[in-house]
């Protein structure tokens, strides 16, 4: 027979707390060690232009073909580039806070 004392919830209490913090503290680990996810979009504006758009996390640093863009405080990144020839490649970036880093290429027709 279970006989529910102030001992008993102070220990149940304990445990859900403890189960919490673990959880968050993995999820927070997870989040450091991964790369940045990282959403590329395009669309070419002209016979010479294109805007390219996208999204990463907050604390990424974004280089696009080596060179340093900014990020909106959301993520969120939109840019226009100058097309000298075609195919044109363009290399997208993002590098967490960690050192790890996402990277896509996109092939501009």
């Amino acid at each position: 027979k279970i006989v529910w004392t102030p001992k008993t919830t102070i220990l149940i209490a304990s445990i859900i707390i403890a189960l919490s913090l673990f959880a968050y503290l993995g999820n927070q680990y997870k989040t450091f060690i991964s790369p940045p996810p990282l959403f590329v979009d395009y669309k070419t504006k002209t016979e010479r232009e294109v805007e390219i758009s996208g999204k990463t996390s907050l604390g990424a640093t974004l280089l696009v073909n080596g060179e340093s863009a900014l990020l909106q405080k959301d993520g969120t990144f939109k840019l226009k580039l100058t097309i000298v020839e075609r195919p044109q490649k363009i290399t997208i970036e993002a590098i967490s806070r960690s050192g790890k880093s996402t990277k896509k290429e996109i092939i501009i027709p």
